[in-house]
């Protein structure tokens, strides 16, 4: 269903809908997919489906939705994970699994992969939880101890190496 929607979206953007301020400005050729946590797996999987993608970013995405066939067979475009630290114990071990199959497999298709776990990063510090209050720990909301704007120079930084990789 999420490889689905993402799918739908881009359609629907690349048709013209949405936001006037993206009107005439999407395409759908050479994107790159990215998204948080289950969003994470889901561009994994809309890459997989839509030859057009050109890479893919997964933001501490979670793995264990994705297809198993995907993980095995991996992609032929560069793939990228962005993880929380996992001292902080938001996803289990066997998540972690799932992007390394899903690289190693890519890699075998002759595409680059690489991942990062950044120390003192929670999981919703990719969804700038952290920016918006200084108490989001206190609040349950799954924040690590690194500055906010700390996070963001980081991810965007990796984002970009990814970027690269695809021109």
């Amino acid at each position: 269903r999420w490889i689905g929607e993402t799918l739908a979206a881009i359609d629907a953007l690349e048709g013209g809908q949405g936001p006037e301020t993206l009107r005439g400005r999407v395409t759908r050729e050479g994107w790159v997919a990215m998204g948080h946590s289950t969003g994470g797996g889901a561009a994994f999987g809309a890459c997989a489906r839509d030859r057009a993608c050109a890479g893919v970013v997964g933001l501490d995405p979670w793995m264990l939705p994705t297809p198993p066939d995907l993980l095995e067979a991996g992609l032929d475009v560069p793939v990228a994970a962005l993880f929380s630290d996992q001292a902080l114990e938001f996803f289990e071990p066997i998540n972690r699994m799932g992007y390394d199959l899903l690289a190693a497999a890519t890699e075998r298709n002759d595409a680059p992969s690489f991942a990062v776990a950044y120390a003192g990063v929670g999981h919703m510090d990719f969804a700038d939880v952290a920016l918006l209050s200084p108490i989001a720990s206190q609040l349950g909301l799954y924040v690590g101890s690194m500055r906010g704007e700390d996070v963001i120079a980081l991810v965007r930084s990796d984002v970009l190496r990814l970027v690269n990789d695809v021109r």
